[in-house]
């Protein structure tokens, strides 16, 4: 078999597994019901996948390059560097936030598979600070953001601080006040807690 057509397979079975799940949740969709709407039989489904936990993780891969492959679309359609940084901010948290309401059936079944989600996290974490480093570099660059000791150390707090607004989409409902909080720490971000006068002392004390 071809390359190509397993991973035409691969992918009608991710589908079939995503619809599926956000539908009914894990537990109560069988591997059966995943190669039925996928328009295959199960043991073709074996085939490529050991079981129904080796789905999930294809399923959990699947989000996982989707938001990268989003995330960079958004910050390559910004206009400048000060927009691509909100346009990344923004855009991750809207992606969690439908990806909390697609897979609502099986939010609390999700939980049992944590390892796998961290796991996936930390992959993403190693590319979303590449992206944002992208972004500080550019805006140092340009004079647009003040030039930092360590653009990849940046770059991890801003993810981290991000992460901590937005994960939860395993727990509860996401409040309609969440993305007003991710707009104030982008301003936090973008023009700082100082006023003008003690930003130039703070800088001035840098450079000596």
């Amino acid at each position: 078999m071809t390359s190509e057509k397993k991973c035409s397979v691969c992918d009608g079975v991710i589908a079939a597994a995503r619809k599926l799940f956000a539908r009914y949740g894990h537990a109560k969709t069988s591997v059966e019901e995943i190669a039925r709407e996928a328009g295959l039989s199960k043991a073709t489904v074996y085939n490529y996948f050991s079981n129904k936990e080796s789905v999930v993780a294809g399923v959990i891969e699947y989000e996982r390059k989707a938001l990268i492959a989003k995330l960079s679309q958004a910050v390559e359609d910004a206009g400048d560097p000060v927009q691509a940084l909100r346009a990344f901010f923004l855009t991750r948290f809207r992606q969690v936030r439908k990806h909390q309401h697609e897979y609502r059936a099986g939010r609390e079944e999700y939980r049992r598979h944590m390892p796998q989600v961290f796991r996936a996290i930390e992959r993403n974490r190693r590319e979303e600070r590449r992206i944002i480093e992208g972004v500080l570099q550019a805006g140092i660059e340009a004079g647009v953001f003040h030039p930092v000791k360590d653009a990849g150390i940046t770059a991890d707090v801003l993810f981290t601080a991000i992460l901590g607004l937005t994960f939860p989409l395993f727990g509860k409902t996401v409040p309609r006040s969440a993305e007003e909080r991710v707009e104030e720490l982008i301003s936090l971000f973008l023009t700082g807690l100082c006023s003008d006068r003690e930003r130039k002392r703070l800088l001035k004390e840098e450079q000596q």
